[in-house]
């Protein structure tokens, strides 16, 4: 069945799944959440249940060992002939002048039993403070981790695919569907990781590219059933113009509700386009803007199509 969101109890959208930072064993859907990110490449830190309850015990503990060792640590203080540094507490090693009717054997009994106790309070105190440097030694480490983890997710995103600033081509969508549809003013973009072969057969465009509308998973390339596609896969992105904003939008809300797909045959392949949200969450929208639509290309003729990393199938 695989894995599945422990908020909603479904496997919903994997690639919105958020792991627990310490177990990894349990995850839950961004959209799930208690409180949503407001971004979707935006940093979450989740702990599941048992992990939560783990912390926070843990937690607990460090600040019962660590007031403990404050209230017995000026037994640290005490020198090595047994005398307190700072303060008018403490432990006689020396005899003192013996004066009139003084007991010497009493005196020294006294001093001997002050030293003995003083020493094992001191041992109990140390091996407590050992125990509480050690918790806090662990927390830190885990943390060490975390923060890896974090800066592990921003380099990712750092060297993530985007679009060229210049686009390749600018046109229109000619899309047959159950009607004929135009919307003007669409810019395409090249992948910053496409190849050279995108940049050729996208320079071949016509001005109106002429598309049919079809389920998903009639043209859902193979290579994306074995592994989900990821930004590596861009080949184009599809923006459009300020004018044909609301047409745009209300194509991808379609094509995102029906689970549709548009297929175009253009000079020496065929161009597929989908939507942004069949990658993964973090691509779901650029630089947190609408989402937006995408392509490859694949081969016009090849009956089992192989898919590489520069947006050609």
């Amino acid at each position: 069945m695989g894995k599945i969101c422990v908020q909603c109890g479904d496997r919903g959208f994997t690639n919105a799944f958020v792991y627990c930072v310490k177990c990894l064993r349990y995850a839950v859907h961004r959209y799930c959440l208690d409180v949503i990110p407001k971004t979707l490449d935006e940093y979450v830190r989740w702990l599941c249940d048992d992990c939560k309850t783990e912390e926070k015990n843990r937690n607990n503990n460090s600040i019962t060992s660590k007031n403990r060792a404050t209230a017995l640590i000026d037994i640290h203080e005490i020198s090595e002939n047994g005398k307190r540094k700072n303060d008018s507490l403490s432990v006689h090693t020396e005899e003192q002048p013996i004066k009139a009717k003084s007991n010497p054997r009493k005196k020294r009994c006294v001093q001997k039993t002050t030293l003995r106790d003083s020493t094992t309070l001191l041992s109990k105190t140390t091996e407590e403070n050992e125990t509480s440097v050690q918790e806090i030694n662990e927390r830190i480490k885990i943390e060490e981790l975390e923060d890896k983890e974090k800066g592990f997710r921003e380099n990712l995103s750092v060297s993530s695919a985007e679009p060229v600033l210049r686009p390749i081509w600018k046109g229109c969508f000619s899309i047959w569907d159950e009607k004929h549809d135009m919307i003007d003013g669409i810019t395409a973009h090249t992948s910053v990781k496409a190849c050279e072969k995108v940049h050729e057969e996208a320079t071949h465009f016509q001005e109106s590219l002429h598309f049919k509308m079809l389920p998903k998973f009639d043209i859902w390339p193979k290579r994306f059933v074995d592994a989900e596609p990821s930004d590596d896969s861009i080949a184009l992105y599809f923006f459009p113009s300020e004018s044909g904003d609301t047409k745009f939008d209300n194509l991808v809300a379609k094509m995102m509700r029906e689970e549709l797909a548009l297929r175009a045959f253009v000079k020496n392949a065929e161009l597929l386009v989908f939507t942004s949200t069949e990658l993964p969450a973090l691509h779901w929208r650029f630089q947190g803007r609408k989402y937006y639509l995408w392509g490859v290309f694949r081969g016009a003729r090849s009956s089992e199509p192989h898919m590489t990393k520069c947006g050609t199938i």
